[in-house]
């Protein structure tokens, strides 16, 4: 597992993973490869590594993404060993430790992914501005589709409740409605004053991902003012342009529809994630677990234990010190606890895509992804 982990070392941003899966992040734009995995057989799951592995996925297309998955996937592919069944884990009732929950006509909620023609634009921006090929403006007026660059003070029902320089692309609805649209036809390096509203109930509309345990405030409604000093702007070159001189395309309209078609498959592909994500909520909110089955709990366990102790060892640091500078400071008495539930997490999943695979007749050597499938198929139709 060591070799595996040390072949994807360049490509670690983080060492802080948690379980969860390989998932999209909406705000980061990032894969996180974790502990869910998928196109592994039942029972074979991936060891959970205290690693997880982030790829921008802005431009990603479908090769891009499956090296992604099988870059995940090589560094963490020792488990805890053992076929589906029988003969090796969870080779017993499962009725004894889970009771499952609902999984059978799921409805699905819309996804907020799919291709849209602000999407396509916004795709065709980045593509320029990967390539530089912009003007850096310190002066004249801020146009539509700009990237803009501003320091703000934002003001709600009085009271300053946030100040900071930011960057926005003009038309990409980062902002709360009209935000975007009151910089256009601004100067260059004037301070100004918008007067907004924030929409009905806001944190919805915007599906923000907050942290757990984060109660973020109500601002539905409320009377919002910023004062705005435009810094610069960077402004996307003439696209004809661009396409003549970066080859590859006979036509401007070549390279927009090959941005659309990769565009389409990343966005549906995002949706898949979505239900999948719903899914497994969904499972783990309504099933039961009666009792955590002993070998693999501590199966999991040694799984995350080892290759922390192993870390400790290669930095040369007592385990005390480990503890305090890598893993936040924790008591060996919050380690055990936070261990523990890790691998009561992973166990819980294990046993409810296990338990679902027996009950619907589905054989033992399929995958994650085919019990998936099974669910999504069952489901009432998505709205979108």
């Amino acid at each position: 597992m060591q070799k595996a982990i040390a072949a994807t070392q360049a490509a670690l941003i983080n060492l802080n993973g948690d379980s969860g899966g390989i998932a999209y992040s909406s705000s980061s734009k990032l894969v996180i490869c974790d502990l869910v995995f998928r196109g592994l057989p039942l029972g074979w799951q991936a060891a959970p590594v205290p690693v997880f592995l982030r790829i921008q996925v802005s431009d990603m297309n479908k090769q891009t993404r499956a090296a992604a998955a099988a870059m995940c996937v090589a560094a963490l592919l020792s488990g805890c060993g053992g076929e589906a069944a029988p003969g090796g884990l969870y080779d017993y009732d499962l009725s004894e430790y889970i009771e499952l929950g609902q999984y059978k006509g799921l409805e699905m909620p819309p996804s907020k992914y799919g291709l849209t023609e602000q999407r396509v634009k916004e795709r065709i921006i980045s593509t320029l501005v990967n390539a530089e090929h912009i003007t850096y403006l310190t002066e004249g007026l801020v146009h539509e589709w700009d990237g803009v660059y501003m320091t703000y003070t934002e003001t709600i029902d009085g009271e300053t409740f946030d100040s900071a320089t930011a960057g926005t692309l003009i038309g990409s609805g980062d902002f709360i409605p009209d935000f975007e649209e009151g910089l256009v036809g601004k100067s260059v390096g004037e301070a100004f004053l918008l007067k907004l509203k924030f929409p009905d109930n806001c944190n919805n509309v915007y599906e923000r991902d907050f942290p757990d345990g984060y109660d973020p405030p109500d601002l539905s409604g409320k009377d919002a003012e910023y004062e705005i000093t435009v810094n610069y702007v960077n402004r996307t070159g003439d696209l004809a342009d661009y396409v003549a001189k970066s080859g590859g395309y006979s036509s401007v309209e070549e390279f927009v529809e090959s941005v659309r078609n990769e565009l389409e498959e990343t966005q549906e592909w995002l949706k898949r994630l979505d239900r999948e994500k719903f899914i497994l909520k969904t499972l783990t909110e309504t099933s039961t677990v009666l009792a955590y089955p002993e070998q693999e709990v501590n199966c999991y366990i040694d799984m995350e234990d080892v290759p922390n102790k192993n870390y400790a060892k290669m930095e040369g640091l007592p385990w005390k010190d480990y503890l305090m500078l890598r893993m936040d400071g924790m008591t060996q008495e919050a380690y055990d606890k936070w261990v523990l539930e890790k691998a009561r997490q992973q166990v819980a999943k294990e046993m409810m895509f296990m338990a679902i695979a027996r009950k619907e007749g589905l054989e033992y050597n399929l995958t994650v992804e085919r019990v998936l499938e099974f669910i999504i198929g069952d489901a009432a139709p998505n709205p979108q």
